[in-house]
């Protein structure tokens, strides 16, 4: 998890059961878990795979992501 107020200076991999981004990513965000959700910043494209993927924050480029379930919030 990347709580809100963490920033990430480079590229993020990430994998585990429940993959959360609060904070912000500069760069890209490559993530695999059963849940993948971000509600924070991410700079560059974000590339996700789970059984669910939300995407309720903001995204600078493309989000690549395979689900069973892709949600994108209002905010995002």
């Amino acid at each position: 998890m990347i709580g809100k107020d963490e920033v990430i200076d480079d590229d993020l991999f990430a994998g585990g059961t429940t993959v959360t981004v609060d904070g912000t990513v500069n760069g890209d965000l490559i993530a695999a878990g059963q849940t993948v959700t971000i509600n924070g910043k991410v700079t560059g494209n974000v590339i996700a795979t789970g059984a669910s993927v939300t995407v309720n924050g903001e995204v600078g480029h493309d989000v690549f992501a395979a689900a069973a379930a892709v949600t994108v919030g209002p905010a995002a």
